[in-house]
């Protein structure tokens, strides 16, 4: 009898971690997204969203950007570049462009412990990678939406421009 109960009570347990354990996670927003800088191409406004990954699980994977009142941007592509480099805001054209769909953004690569990491040496030059968000649409952008999953879990991060 007492067996039973001692299993009983370490399966509640485990179930509550777990549950738990999954409403944490869901809760806490992976993605890092700030909002860099305003710049106009051909007549359009753009946005350069600096994004990072602070999961420790998993890698996140972007599935749509949408602006304003749920519109499609004009156009919407990341730049992925080392953190010595930078990323552009004028001479973009120049770099690789990778669509939305195929941003896949490693865990770990956080833009601010990764400058942490190469100040005391923990983290080589090369290593240091930044994602850069370009977001141009003819109108004026005052929210920005991000879709992305990580693990199977879909998020949605909100950018509310000034």
């Amino acid at each position: 009898m007492n067996k039973n109960w001692i299993l009983l009570f370490c399966l509640t347990l485990v179930i509550f971690g777990l549950a738990g354990s999954y409403f944490y996670f869901t809760s806490i927003s992976p993605l890092l997204a700030h909002n860099s800088d305003t710049f106009y191409v051909e007549e359009r406004e753009g946005q350069l969203v600096t994004l990072g990954n602070r999961s420790l699980l998993g890698s996140i994977k972007l599935d749509k950007v949408k602006v304003n009142q749920n519109q499609y941007p004009s156009e919407a592509f990341v730049i992925k570049s080392s953190i010595k480099e930078g990323l552009p805001i004028s001479e973009f054209e120049s770099h690789e462009k990778v669509d939305i769909e195929e941003v896949v953004m490693n865990r770990h690569a956080n833009p601010q412990k990764q400058l942490e990491e190469l100040r005391s040496g923990k983290l080589k030059e090369e290593e240091a990678v930044v994602h850069g968000l370009y977001v141009l649409h003819s109108e004026e952008i005052n929210q920005i939406l991000i879709s992305y999953s990580i693990l199977g879990i879909s998020y949605e991060e909100h950018l509310i421009i000034p």
